[in-house]
């Protein structure tokens, strides 16, 4: 896992320099890949009762930058710094459609979900960011709840976050001139 993670690191960095890269990020998914799994999550302000079944969002895990690269808008705070991957997984960015459902009208940042393990010991997550909500499965579907996790960098406490299946967005005003140098 350190090894794998540091390549994906460095490949990142790489891509990041080539001439006409305006944004690079790497995560689990890109819009419209149905490539991302769902989980149940508790919800700090709403708790789960004892005869409820708490909500499934979907989750990917993506890089600083990948919002970016893939053109999915910040709509409230920040998406993710260097920061949030070099530490456990303790902050999180969701999707517009999360934020209007639990929170309408309310900014969620600062506000605390977890995966819902079935045990009383919760580990809370912070929301630092709402990105604008993507249609995942597809064009006729109605956009996807979605919770965005932090790829942790070499070092960090969930290396293994990069030992699965991989996918790099690049930006440029020119894509395919960049085809080759990516791939080289």
């Amino acid at each position: 896992a350190p090894a794998r993670a540091l390549f994906h690191g460095e490949l990142l960095e790489r891509i990041r320099g080539l001439p006409g890269v305006e944004a690079a990020g790497a995560g689990t998914g890109i819009p419209l890949s149905g490539e991302q799994s769902g989980t149940a999550h508790e919800i700090e302000d709403f708790p789960t009762g004892p005869d409820e079944l708490p909500p499934i969002f979907w989750y990917q895990f993506a890089s600083p930058g990948s919002f970016d690269a893939l053109g999915i808008p910040p709509i409230s705070a920040r998406t993710f710094e260097e920061a949030d991957h070099q530490q456990s997984l303790s902050n999180v960015v969701v999707s517009s459609t999360i934020a209007d459902r639990f929170w309408p009208g309310v900014d969620p940042v600062g506000k605390r979900l977890g995966v819902a393990s079935g045990e009383d010991s919760t580990t809370w997550m912070t929301i630092v960011g709402v990105v604008g909500s993507v249609r995942d499965q597809g064009l006729r579907e109605e956009a996807t709840e979605i919770v965005y996790y932090p790829m942790i960098q070499p070092g960090g406490d969930n290396e293994e976050r990069w030992s699965g299946a991989v996918t790099y967005a690049v930006k440029a005003r020119n894509p395919e001139n960049l085809a080759s140098a990516v791939r080289a």
